[in-house]
């Protein structure tokens, strides 16, 4: 047996947008956050809004393994209004091992379509 010392490897972390077909219909809208690929198991999710912490809407799955990395995702699911309104929806990841934060925001998509005519 070989005893291997694995050096830490940070996550990449990629977040979807709200849908604005959901925002449209009025319906509740989801963003993930998507972080794979970092080793040890040892990470923490946070959904910011306006740089403020939120905890409602949040559901974080268990880290899985797979060939010595590891991933997971995080939902953060509001209303049509709170996905439409001008605040900041962040996805910050911390990988205490490498030491490395990862802050993803969502970007907003124009609230109205303005005609040219």
């Amino acid at each position: 047996k070989w005893n291997l010392v694995v050096a830490s490897l940070p996550p990449v972390v990629i977040l979807t947008q709200f849908s604005p077909e959901d925002i449209a219909m009025r319906k509740p809208t989801t963003a993930i956050c998507f972080i794979y690929g970092f080793r040890p198991d040892s990470l923490r999710v946070e959904w910011l809004k306006d740089w403020q912490p939120i905890h409602s809407g949040v559901v974080t799955s268990p880290s899985v393994e797979n060939n010595g990395t590891f991933s997971t995702s995080s939902r953060l699911t509001v209303t049509a209004r709170e996905g439409k309104s001008d605040s900041v929806y962040t996805c910050k990841v911390t990988h205490q091992p490498s030491h490395i934060i990862t802050v993803k925001n969502i970007t907003k998509y124009p609230g109205r379509r303005y005609s040219t005519s």
